[in-house]
């Protein structure tokens, strides 16, 4: 009989093993190829230089590329696992080390490429719905579905790698283990080596070590540089955590000899599940923990860019305006911003004088605008008073260090004014739109005075109010053109070659439209990646539990037969099945959102903790809550389809 013959008849004979051999292998290339899609997508790409997005992309990456290793071994491992005895058999009808290896490489080869070409059409298919979904639900316009030669070259790469050390690792384990160990291979209990409750102890211990250490490191400045070592902390505590959870959880019922009695098949059989099943409940636990908190950083960091908008930005546009720049007359201004659909609301305006003065420490020239504190009480709704000889200097921004010293000494050109002028005070928060420069606020007196002895012009600040600046966009596009038209006529009236003062910042036009384009392409592309790689770990987690599950449904209907035939009934083996299913979904899901809980608290510390910040738990929970609805109704699919398959075989 040739080799390609006994592989047909050996798939027809275990259809159902080499089935799900097959689906495992080709979810997993189709779950990459989805990832690699986003990460190799060109405009993705372009926007990779903004750290968040390529942070985004990072640690989630490493996530799946773990998932990778060990769901493809872990396949592996089941499907050879199931057919030890037939290797067995061959051997001791004469075949040698070299025919199990053809026959190993020739199966395992035609199923690798059929899991690579289902795995990548399947992908294309999925990549493009979730593209379509969710750039619809995220409103955001600025990521386009595209193919290139990378996306499809690293997922064949990784999966191949990976695949052939799987297959590597389980050739030379059959080629040197005991020939009769191997033809008992499927009729030998699976043994439990270690039953420490101590060992799940110093798990939990490691865990808090790692939460601990990451609060430290982000109470300092170092939070992010020694992140990854604390989440292989944790992942290491998690482990044996998990592994010794069954074990603790019977001591402590053994003290109940009522109750341990009543639940000691459940025990049983969670005990063993645990122990078996330990690496891929670290590894969901781990992929819950991943999605819940950066789906929380990331929504956080939308919603609140999105805040500080209207915080950075009182009036929806603003602009200044001298003799020669930016100068439209009131009629020109208003047949451009005046629309029927979209009136002017507010048009308040601010007389200026605009300096420049070089930093004596870094060197730079910054740009100062010099202000009648009457006129800026009067636009603003503000009472503050300033001597004469006094000013107060006010960055019009939010602090960036509130313990932060903000000094400012005025620097004159040519002869100084015989009255010496010092620092009353300095106002540190955003009062109006930021055109440019800080405010130098002194009495109207002085305003006068100042503006012969500074190097520098007359200007007006412009203010204006509209009734919907969220559909002004175009508005602002025609007012720039106008501006635009206008400005190149004249000559500049600062220094092009430096970029802090330069024309084309100084009199650009800034508006809460601006502002809120550039959040949706940079936090709004971060806020989508992130959405898109939850999407794809949730259905993940669920596949990892689903497929772990029912690759021993045999095994489970027999169980259950047994226990039918000495007595148990029917409806006390669906409650069983409840019962053993429970820990299995939700332990992981608890644990990780816990984890991202603990995780979210100490990285909070970053921007003054949790307190100070009270959007960040309430996304967190209402992201936690969604992720846990999923996961109750992953339950009861998979509750009713181990029942169906255990219950039709009594």
């Amino acid at each position: 009989m040739s080799f390609s013959r006994m592989v047909r008849k050996m798939i027809r004979h275990d259809a159902r093993k080499y089935i799900f051999y097959f689906v495992c292998n080709s979810l997993t290339v189709m779950l990459f190829f989805i990832y690699a899609v986003l990460f190799y997508n060109d405009d993705v790409t372009k926007a990779k230089m903004a750290e968040t997005i390529q942070y985004a992309l990072t640690i989630p990456g490493i996530a799946l590329i773990v998932f990778t290793i060990f769901f493809i071994s872990h396949a592996h491992h089941l499907f050879i696992k199931s057919r030890n005895r037939e290797f067995g058999l061959f051997r001791i009808l004469g075949m040698t080390n070299r025919d199990v290896v053809k026959l190993l490489v020739m199966e395992n080869g035609l199923i690798a490429c059929l899991s690579i070409i289902t795995g990548l059409m399947s992908g294309l298919l999925f990549s493009r719905l979730f593209f379509s979904l969710l750039t619809t639900v995220l409103n955001i316009q600025t990521i386009s579905y595209g193919l290139n030669v990378q996306m499809f070259a690293a997922t064949i790469l990784v999966y191949l790698l990976v695949f052939a050390t799987a297959v590597g690792r389980t050739l030379y384990m059959i080629l040197t283990q005991n020939l009769i160990l191997t033809l008992k291979s499927d009729r030998v209990g699976e043994v439990v080596k270690l039953n420490s409750p101590l060992l799940g102890g110093i798990g939990a211990g490691l865990i808090i070590f790692s939460v601990a250490g990451l609060y430290l490191t982000y109470t300092g400045n170092q939070g992010d540089d020694y992140i990854f070592i604390w989440m292989i902390l944790t992942m290491v505590g998690l482990y044996f955590s998990i592994n010794q959870l069954s074990s603790l959880l019977i001591k402590m019922v053994k003290k109940s000899k009522r109750m341990y009695y009543k639940n000691l098949l459940s025990l049983s059989s969670l005990d063993y599940k645990f122990k078996q099943l330990t690496s891929t409940l670290m590894l969901v636990s781990v992929m819950i923990m991943v999605t819940v908190l950066y789906s929380t950083i990331v929504l956080f960091t939308y919603l609140d860019t999105a805040r500080q908008i209207e915080e950075r930005h009182p009036y929806d546009l603003a602009f200044l305006q001298t003799a020669e720049k930016n100068q439209l007359t009131e009629e020109q201004l208003y047949s451009i911003v005046d629309t029927e659909e979209n009136h002017v609301q507010a048009h308040d305006t601010l007389p200026v004088f605009t300096f420049f003065q070089e930093d004596e420490y870094a060197g730079w020239i910054s740009t100062f605008h010099l202000v009648s504190v009457q006129a800026f009480n009067q636009i603003t709704s503000n009472s503050i008073e300033v001597k004469a000889g006094e000013y107060i200097f006010h960055p019009n921004q939010p602090a960036a260090d509130p313990d932060g010293a903000y000094e400012f000494q005025l620097k004159f050109e040519g002869t100084a004014p015989a009255q010496s002028y010092i620092q009353d005070d300095t106002f540190v928060q955003s009062t109006l739109n930021y055109l440019g420069g800080e405010f130098i606020l002194v009495n109207e007196e002085d305003f006068d005075a100042l503006k012969t002895h500074l190097n520098g012009f007359d200007a007006t600040m412009n203010f204006i109010n509209i009734a919907d600046w969220k559909s002004a966009f175009e508005v602002t596009r025609n007012l720039e053109t106008a501006f635009a038209t206008v400005n190149q006529r004249t000559p500049p009236v600062t220094s092009e070659s430096d970029e802090g003062t330069s024309d084309e910042r100084l009199f650009s036009v800034v508006s809460k439209m601006e502002d809120a384009a550039i959040n949706r392409q940079t936090d709004g592309l971060t806020f989508f990646v992130i959405s898109f790689l939850s999407v794809l770990f949730l259905i993940g987690s669920f596949v990892i539990l689903y497929l772990n599950l029912f690759s021993n449904i045999e095994k489970e209907r027999l169980r259950f037969s047994n226990l039918h035939r000495i007595g148990v009934t029917v409806p006390e083996i669906k409650k069983a099945i409840a019962k053993e299913l429970i820990p299995v979904f939700f332990i992981p899901t608890l644990t990780g959102i816990t984890l991202a809980l603990l995780y979210m608290i100490a990285m909070a510390t970053d921007i003054g903790g949790i307190l100070q910040n009270p959007g960040v738990l309430v996304n967190f929970l209402v992201i936690a809550a969604l992720y846990f609805i999923l996961q109750v109704i992953f339950y009861f699919y998979s509750k009713w389809r181990m029942v169906a398959a255990v219950v039709k075989g009594l």
